[in-house]
């Protein structure tokens, strides 16, 4: 009974990313973190610039988590469950929209205190290799919970990212741009690879030929 339960809630969470939205979601967060990470292409490095990544860091995993859900939850209404249906296990209370916001705007924020404090400290070449492999061991281990193997093929680019990123005579910001940019690209291409292959495998039926 228990692995029959434990397959039903596999089969749901593969269910969830089997159009490859969620995946698309994530590769847009990873973009435009790298591009923030990025602006001192724009402008030099100072007090103002880390500023505005330390405050832009938080706001775009928030923006992500609270706009990008709800984009993804409107296209799965508008493409997946008229192909292919709604499915939904019970879930256990969830906290609050307000306690969950604060909550995730608490943690964006504190990671982004702690790269800030890390890259002071750290080698240019292993913090950069470092992110991404740790990057890359998060992306292996939802390959595992959900269980799907196309995110263990992303971990691999995102390894591969990490490798080339950190090798790069640029300097540390530009190089951990890149590394992002990297990663929202591998799993871009994999939203959009998902998204395509679901497309052809389940057309949506004809509304006049239902009807009939």
């Amino acid at each position: 009974m228990t692995v029959s339960i434990k397959n039903t809630i596999e089969r749901t969470r593969q269910y969830w990313y089997i159009d490859g939205f969620s995946e698309l979601l994530v590769g847009m967060i990873f973009v435009f973190l790298g591009l923030l990470n990025s602006i001192t292409l724009i402008i030099q490095p100072s007090i103002g610039s880390a500023v505005i990544v330390g405050i832009g860091y938080p706001l775009v995993i928030l923006g992500g988590i609270i706009f990008g859900n709800k984009w993804v939850r409107s296209m799965k209404e508008k493409v997946t469950y008229p192909r292919t249906g709604f499915v939904k296990y019970i879930q256990p209370e969830r906290p609050s929209r307000r306690k969950r916001m604060i909550k995730a705007f608490v943690v964006a924020f504190m990671v982004s205190i702690i790269v800030n404090v890390i890259i002071n400290r750290l080698d240019p070449f292993w913090l950069v290799l470092g992110t991404g492999l740790l990057i890359a061991a998060f992306t292996v281990y939802m390959g595992v919970q959900i269980p799907l193997n196309r995110f263990f093929m992303t971990a691999a680019w995102i390894v591969i990212v990490s490798m080339v990123a950190a090798r790069l005579p640029y300097s540390n910001d530009l190089q951990m741009g890149l590394l992002l940019m990297g990663t929202g690209i591998g799993w871009l291409v994999a939203g959009a690879t998902s998204l395509i292959a679901y497309l052809r495998k389940n057309p949506i039926l004809d509304q006049e030929k239902v009807e009939d």
